[in-house]
């Protein structure tokens, strides 16, 4: 199996452990979990591309300054 194959899962599952997501709409307003609905309707397309993006802004759930204080 190749090797990106073989990396994906642990590249995922660092991605969802070691980030909150923050999810904006197609006018740049915070989702909130629980409150608000995605809009998951399709536009025409050969991939089926949704009518609005969703775009995430990964925020570290880490706070490394508790890490480095001596």
């Amino acid at each position: 199996m190749p090797l990106a194959m073989r990396e994906l899962p642990t590249i995922i599952g660092a991605l969802i452990q070691c980030f909150e997501w923050k999810v904006f709409d197609s006018q740049a307003q915070i989702l909130h979990y629980g409150k608000t609905l995605i809009n998951m309707d399709e536009r025409p397309g050969l991939t089926a591309p949704r009518v609005n993006d969703l775009i995430v802004v990964p925020v570290t759930r880490l706070n490394l300054t508790n890490f480095l204080q001596v």
